[in-house]
């Protein structure tokens, strides 16, 4: 490790775990600290009243609490934190068995702990789960409702060195090689996590092709049900995920739901808030300056708030992307030696160093092979390079592996660059020069093949 960071547990194996952060984990799992009853009557609260009223309105509802790492990678602690026990068995549970008994609440940690005997349940550097563990939760969630989901294929797993959060909270350089799911569903997904900032207001929006596929999913809850999502894709016909703690009414009054889940990581029950409390979340990002999401976002969160009261529009939306065979590149972010200036017929850029960058964010790729097509009229030689995130890498970083490139002349330059799409992550980006010009770029697209 280069340096210490006092959030950060070096375990057994250089396994990292998360000691203090904003819940001071390790705190309430040795039993140093408990959370407040007024925490505890706001948890118990908020399920109860979650669960009548999806009742009432004819919903399924469910939710999932998802045990901490060092209580299934308790053998790779420090023999002083050895002794941690569950927060939620301790604390919780026997405040609202009539609950628990629906059943409406998940605690799995006996699942995960039976899981960890075949393969590893939470990345060796990471805070979260590892893809099996999350399928792992995700069928007890869909069998609890009556959807019984596949099995998992091993062709949909690769192996990739990485380091996760912890990891680079830490400044280690010690990667693993950690096993990955690829989705190669034939699913549509658009998301608004690289336009805000962390992940406060984090949405994500699924759409299945599969016309037999008719229910609609929300969720809310944190970045582990989210993790979950690539495997309850394929039995929604709609996914919409919300990152938020407390329960939104108004979202399940436009958005129309047939099942809702929610969860939440264990720590985060160090200190619970009532859904009372809740602000409108539709509204928490109205008149931001800074927030800009892409087009496709938009459109697709426009299209899941209207399908209650504005069928029409959502219908629009599902017909557009179901035959939609070129991606938009309207959105695109200019980063580095780059800046445009207006040329006709096409976008003029002002090249002033060796690293400049246009970079697109949220394309929903299919599991489709596309052609990159534009044509580049430049006035000086260089080489052209467009570089695609790995799926795979739940980091979605650009490398030198990941990327194409094309010699570029003086004059105009037709280029034509096949992406396989098995891979595909959510971004491009593209360096047209590696030294300064001036260039004209038309006729960009990106289509299936």
């Amino acid at each position: 490790m280069n340096g210490q960071n006092e959030d950060v547990l070096i375990g057994r194996e250089d396994y990292l775990f998360l000691k203090n952060g904003g819940q001071h984990q390790f705190d309430y799992l040795t039993g140093r600290q408990s959370p407040s009853k007024k925490s505890i009557e706001n948890f118990a609260s908020n399920l109860r009243f979650r669960h009548e009223y999806c009742k009432n309105i004819g919903v399924d509802f469910r939710h999932v609490v998802f045990p901490s790492k060092p209580l299934i990678k308790i053998n790779y602690l420090p023999l002083e934190f050895a002794n941690v026990k569950s927060l939620f068995r301790s604390c919780y549970s026997d405040f609202f068995h009539d609950v628990i008994n629906g059943p409406i609440v998940f605690y799995p940690l006996q699942n995960l702990i039976d899981l960890e005997n075949k393969h590893s349940t939470f990345y060796k550097s990471d805070t979260h789960m590892t893809a099996r563990a999350c399928h792992e939760i995700s069928c007890i969630l869909l069998e609890s409702i009556g959807v019984i989901p596949d099995e998992l294929k091993e062709h949909e797993f690769v192996y990739k060195e990485f380091l996760g959060d912890l990891g680079n909270m830490s400044n280690s350089e010690r990667y693993s090689y950690e096993e990955f799911y690829v989705e190669v569903r034939d699913l549509y997904s658009v998301e608004n996590r690289n336009f805000i900032k962390g992940n406060t207001n984090n949405v994500s929006i699924f759409h299945n092709y599969n016309n037999g596929v008719n229910k609609r999913l929300l969720v809310f809850g944190d970045s582990f049900i989210k993790d979950c999502l690539s495997f309850m894709a394929p039995y929604f016909k709609d996914i919409l995920y919300v990152r938020s703690s407390c329960f939104q009414p108004e979202i399940i009054a436009m958005y129309r739901p047939d099942v809702i889940f929610s969860g939440n990581a264990e720590r985060y029950l160090s200190d619970v808030e009532s859904d009372n409390n809740a602000g409108n979340f539709l509204l928490s990002l109205y008149g931001c300056n800074i927030f800009s999401p892409s087009n496709q976002y938009r459109e697709a969160f426009s299209a899941q708030m209207s399908y209650a009261f504005i069928p029409a529009c959502y219908n629009s939306w599902v017909s557009k992307i179901c035959r939609l065979n070129i991606l938009d590149l309207d959105d695109v972010i200019l980063q580095n030696h780059i800046t445009e200036q207006v040329g006709e017929g096409g976008n003029g850029y002002i090249i002033t160093g060796h690293d400049p960058q246009l970079v697109f964010n949220d394309l929903s790729f299919r599991p489709r092979d596309y052609l990159l097509s534009l044509k580049l009229t430049s006035d000086v030689s260089s080489t052209f390079q467009v570089f695609y995130t790995d799926r795979g890498d739940v980091s979605e970083v650009f490398s030198e592996k990941n990327s194409i490139k094309y010699e570029i002349s003086i004059g105009i330059n037709n280029i034509l660059i096949l992406l396989d799409s098995k891979y595909l992550g959510s971004m491009l980006r593209i360096d047209p020069l590696m030294c300064c010009g001036v260039i004209l770029i038309t006729d960009l697209s990106l289509t299936v093949v």
